[in-house]
């Protein structure tokens, strides 16, 4: 893409697109209804991939990220650095205040069992008991449904005492700052260096204020985290580095396993021995820090965790109509269309949604790897390639859970901060 009006225009139909995704998910959420809203923030994130893919194929070779060098005036950096920080200042206060305002307590599940249900199952393994027991001290009894790097981190607020709600939010800071170094070491414009410098920080006090009980009383912005440097580990060479980042991502929030085959096949046409390396380095680390440790003294936990999200989308899809405003009809996913325009019972109507989840993700999927091993030679940059999949497979993920909570849609608004990156980054 040579034309200088054509990126021009390329980048600021991105932006918009990326607006559309961050006010339909933050402060504009279900402003169009519970039909129009989610589809229009469906098609915004779906297209927003397919920008990517285009661009894969347009764009040149990829750069491995890692030997980036930092290359600017000091007058820069210090005020790269300022705005960093003043976002990362704001969000610490807000937090504060959140945290201050709705208190956790393991015992007490009123308003959320997220995090009471970390705590038990921290509480148990520090104490040399396996977490994965039935929680039986509320109204409901409850089986562990979190995988290890879900619950594992909190561990270090449990030894040290503070707050759990710190540990997502510091890593996500963590994150934000590897993305921060990251950016600034690309060529892109001064301008755009400081609007990725306080971009992600805004994303996140919008999603606060559009949801403060919500993010008082859940620790989403962990898994956002770990997917945010998952898609940044793509563009770095080393295999392990993609390998940690997948392993993690697998165990907390597994949402991207449908989508690994396509990233072992763009990895075994690259080259095949990093593909055993990287697949030996996955199985090594879920046996290590999953299957080994929990999984080998219970082989039924995995099937009882999946069993409580049925049951619990069973339970809260019984409820009355004008009670599934922050269940169903939230204005971000698509189940809605399932609960009122599938005929039979709320069995019927979930089953008939879980087999649209699976094979329109499935089917994407293989489209995408089929379209890989045909047209591999034609993509300029496999990177680009596999972000762009990755996003519409998280949109089409995202767009048909059964309980589209307005916290969950953290995620993919921080993968999609890296796809405008990568976009911008590769049209300077």
């Amino acid at each position: 893409m040579k034309n200088k009006t054509s990126k021009s225009f390329f980048i600021l139909f991105t932006i918009m697109l990326f607006f559309i995704e961050i006010v339909l998910s933050t402060s504009y959420r279900n402003i169009y209804g519970y039909y129009k809203s989610p589809v229009i923030l469906f098609l915004s994130a779906t297209i927003l991939g397919a920008l990517i893919l285009y661009l894969s194929i347009r764009s040149s070779k990829v750069q491995d990220i890692s030997h980036e060098k930092l290359n600017y005036k000091i007058t820069h950096a210090t005020i790269l650095l300022s705005l960093w920080l003043i976002g990362f200042t704001s969000s610490v206060v807000i937090s504060n205040q959140c945290f201050n305002t709705w208190h956790i307590d393991i015992y007490d599940y009123t308003l959320s069992d997220v995090i009471p249900q970390i705590g038990w199952m921290v509480k148990r393994f520090l104490n040399g008991e396996t977490p994965y027991q039935l929680i039986t001290v509320w109204t409901y009894d409850l089986f562990p449904t979190y995988q290890t790097f879900q619950w594992a981190p909190y561990c270090l607020a449990e030894i040290f005492n503070f707050d759990y709600r710190w540990v997502p939010f510091g890593v996500l800071s963590i994150s934000l700052g590897l993305f921060h170094k990251i950016q600034i070491s690309s060529k892109i414009g001064f301008y755009y260096k400081c609007i990725f410098s306080i971009l992600p920080w805004l994303i996140l006090i919008l999603f606060i204020y559009s949801g403060m009980q919500q993010y008082a009383n859940t620790v989403e912005s962990l898994i956002a985290a770990y997917y945010l440097l998952f898609a940044l580990s793509l563009f770095y060479s080393s295999t392990f580095i993609k390998a940690s980042m997948t392993i993690i991502c697998l165990l907390s929030r597994y949402s991207l396993i449908l989508w690994l085959p396509l990233l072992c096949l763009s990895l075994f046409f690259k080259n095949k021995a990093s593909t055993v390396r990287y697949i030996v380095y996955v199985i090594s680390g879920v046996l290590v820090f999953y299957v080994i440790p929990f999984l080998y003294s219970d082989p039924l936990i995995f099937i009882k965790g999946f069993e409580y999200h049925t049951l619990a989308a069973n339970n809260l899809w019984n409820h009355p109509y004008e009670n599934l405003q922050n269940t169903i009809f939230t204005g971000l996913g698509l189940s809605g269309f399932f609960y009122d325009f599938v005929d039979g019972d709320i069995l019927t109507r979930l089953a008939v949604l879980k087999k649209a989840h699976i094979l329109l993700s499935t089917g994407f999927v293989i489209l995408c790897s089929v379209a890989f091993f045909i047209y591999r030679e034609m993509i300029n940059n496999t990177e680009l390639y596999l972000l762009g999949t990755f996003k519409i497979y998280l949109a089409i993920f995202y767009g048909f859970i059964q309980l589209p909570f307005h916290y969950l849609f953290l995620v993919p608004l921080f993968v999609s901060l890296i796809c405008v990156f990568k976009l911008i980054s590769n049209l300077k």
